[in-house]
């Protein structure tokens, strides 16, 4: 049930991917899109967004890195990277 190379870097590899992604898309509306006033989004949210990604990002890195980690199924990987591209 642990994590075989060839699968498990297929899936890390995906979730890297739709990770980066999904930031850069993030970060690019933040730049481009919002509007930093007081009226739309406060400049202080800007910190708040910040906090809360690396939180997140630190939270996700605990449970993949850890030594008991177990890979998920291949066809779950498979669904969940067909949703991501769905909703996105």
């Amino acid at each position: 049930m642990y994590c075989t190379i060839s699968f498990c870097a297929i899936s890390f590899s995906l979730a890297c991917v739709c990770w980066c992604l999904h930031y850069g898309k993030r970060f690019l509306e933040t730049l481009f899109l919002h509007r930093f006033s007081n009226s739309t989004m406060p400049f202080i949210n800007l910190f708040w967004n910040v906090t809360y990604y690396w939180g997140f990002a630190a939270y996700i890195a605990y449970h993949v890195n850890h030594p008991l980690y177990t890979k998920p199924e291949e066809t779950q990987t498979y669904v969940a990277l067909a949703v991501f591209m769905v909703r996105k």
